[in-house]
């Protein structure tokens, strides 16, 4: 609902260009890439590009002697440009990616933890999961993190213009995705309850969009969308050994005699099916009032089908008190919304350019495609509604200092009914609608050359966050639900703000030497992965340093840099969240509503050094 990121990649053209690109760096990491661009015959021309990068893992695990975090990834895209006429053209993109990685470094936070925590689960599993420091990238516990994702895209983008100027476009795509996430989520020193979760989607999409010749007095779009998904996950979990014996046991030791002779491998299996979908029809004209004014209008009519199944079957007694039973079919959405944007632009010079606009966005209800710990969510639970949001800004874009610089501003505001927040019960993430809430503040930015060597990128943002309704968020460990609010959202820092440079400065025989540095900085926010703003998920205020220096050829067809990320060393969290299986481990304090909590780490300091040569 707040909009869409828009990475642009660049096309094929006839001339013949290439690039390679080798780097390495600490952790054992390397990496190739490269590019090549030419002309297949008069009217084609084509162009591929490529990227491997590997590198060990950040972390060591005191548990198994082994490092962990090491990460694979490949990716691949190929386009094809086929110019037939003057009139005609065509776009064939395809693209192939792998990713393999071992995850994060989850640790506990040793400020959360208790005396009784400690010597409960030492007790069971002959240590506990604390090290001495924990932002050291250093855990104790059984790790075996896999997470692989294979996936291909093909498009065809064809535009034909008519002799009136009209413009017609058609983009047809698919894409197929998979992925395998093998984990060992519960985080003890020892093997609990780990499981494999598989995801596959195929969608496959058609657009045609009708446009105006440009440059009218009335410039206009017209379009049509048309989108299909199927989407599946299968969860599977074991009852390890050590969880009937050691957790289940020592609360009912018949109990841990009966899970350790009943179904241990995918003591609970559920599967989750969806199909979806989705036409809209929309369309857009700007009145070209006078040099000065113009006015976009926009309007577009969406209707969303969703049609789902969820089964999750219990094989071992014990696996009760991990999740429920449950078999709900025929879950249904039908949802259909109309959104416009309005814009208005001032240029009150040709450098200072002031607008408004108000729009409003909306995303489709769903279903829960999880388990929801000890209580089947039923049907009610299980599907959630749509989100709506209505969003206002007024700003000024500028080009000042006869072009040496830019300048912009952007107050905003943005209100969402019906939220599709999230809660999270130490194993899986449950999503529900929040009431309202009510993001608004301020953002500016400036692009400064000071002389031609030097270049300077600043921004600031403030962000005033408020939950104007949100009755029965979820609750505080130990808790029941709570009424939030007036309280901000989680990942809501109030301010932040960054600041790069870059100089390049001309010595012998024509080369350049260059050096650039950025400091970014995020105010104190609360991570949890469950909107239950525990104040045990509070992140503190902290800073990025990265840096770069380097050396380029007179001609600009080689260089050499070496870059370093997060200098400092800084420790932070990028997520919190409860430990696992709390309450049967006695990590959860319900007098305090307190829990022992886990926080995924951010990268260390890193180096590389990357190399490129162009041909």
């Amino acid at each position: 609902v707040a909009g869409a990121l828009n990475i642009t990649t660049r096309n094929p053209h006839h001339e013949s260009e290439g690039m390679i690109e080798l780097g390495v760096g600490d952790y054992d990491a390397w990496e190739v890439g490269g590019m090549f661009n030419g002309s297949l015959s008069d009217t084609v021309a084509g162009r591929i590009a490529f990227k491997y990068a590997e590198r060990d893992g950040y972390g060591e695990n005191a548990y198994d002697g082994e490092d962990f975090g090491a990460r694979d990834d490949l990716v691949v895209r190929g386009k094809l440009l086929f110019d037939f006429n003057e009139q005609l053209s065509m776009l064939v993109t395809a693209d192939y990616a792998e990713v393999y990685t071992e995850g994060t470094a989850i640790e506990q936070l040793n400020s959360t933890s208790t005396p009784e925590f400690e010597a409960a689960v030492t007790a069971r599993f002959g240590s506990s999961p604390a090290t001495k420091d924990s932002y050291d990238w250093k855990i104790n516990q059984a790790h075996e993190d896999e997470f692989e994702d294979e996936q291909w895209g093909l498009s065809f983008d064809i535009n034909y213009e008519f002799a009136n100027g009209l413009a017609l476009r058609s983009i047809t795509a698919a894409r197929e995705w998979e992925a395998t996430d093998g984990r060992l989520d519960s985080r003890y020193p020892v093997e609990l309850v780990p499981g494999d979760v598989y995801y596959k989607t195929e969608t496959l999409s058609q657009e045609f969009h009708l446009m105006s010749p440009g440059g009218e007095t009335v410039d206009w779009l017209a379009g049509l969308y048309y989108y299909e998904e199927d989407y599946d996950v299968d969860n599977l979990r074991d009852a390890a050994d050590a969880f009937c014996d050691s957790v289940i046991g020592s609360l009912s030791p018949a109990l841990g005699a009966v899970c350790l002779a009943s179904q241990q491998v995918e003591a609970t299996v559920s599967t989750f099916t969806q199909e979806l979908e989705s036409i809209a029809v929309f369309g857009q004209a700007t009145w070209n009032i006078n040099d000065a004014w113009n006015t976009t209008l926009g309007l577009r009519w969406s209707d969303d089908q969703k049609d789902g199944d969820y089964i999750l079957e219990v094989n071992n007694p014990a696996a009760i008190l991990l999740a429920a039973p449950e078999e709900t079919l025929g879950m249904q959405r039908d949802d259909s919304k109309t959104t416009w944007l309005a814009n208005v632009n001032w240029y009150v010079t040709e450098e200072i350019m002031l607008f408004a606009t108000a729009s409003t966005g909306y995303k489709s209800g769903g279903f829960n495609s999880q388990s929801s710990g000890r209580e089947a969510l039923g049907r009610e639970r299980r599907i959630f509604a749509p989100e709506e949001a209505t969003n206002y800004e007024l700003g000024v874009k500028s080009t000042l200092l006869k072009g040496a610089m830019t300048a912009n501003a952007t107050l905003f505001r943005m209100d969402i009914d019906d939220f599709q927040d999230r809660a999270f019960d130490g194993l899986s993430f449950i999503v529900l609608n929040a009431g309202e809430l009510r993001q608004q503040g301020v953002e500016a930015d400036i692009n400064w050359a000071p002389v031609e060597q030097l270049r300077i990128v600043a921004g600031v943002g403030y962000l005033d966050s408020e939950y104007l309704e949100f009755e029965g968020a979820p609750g505080l460990p130990g808790g029941d639900t709570q009424d939030l609010k007036g309280e901000r959202r989680t990942y809501s820092p109030e301010w932040q703000t960054s600041i790069s440079a870059d100089w390049t400065q001309d010595f012998a025989n024509g080369m350049q030497w260059f050096v650039g540095g950025s400091w970014s900085w995020l105010d104190e926010q609360n991570v949890g992965a469950s909107s239950n703003n525990d104040p045990q998920s509070m992140q503190d205020s902290y800073s990025i340093v990265n840096a770069r220096v380097g050396l380029r050829s007179a001609s600009g067809k080689w260089d050499v840099t070496l870059f370093g990320n997060n200098l400092t060393d800084e420790d932070f969290c990028q997520t919190i969240f409860d430990a696992a299986l709390g309450p049967l481990l006695g990590a959860v304090d319900p007098v305090n509503n307190t829990s022992v909590m886990r926080c995924a780490l951010g990268a260390p300091t890193t180096w590389t050094v990357r190399g490129t040569y162009r041909f």
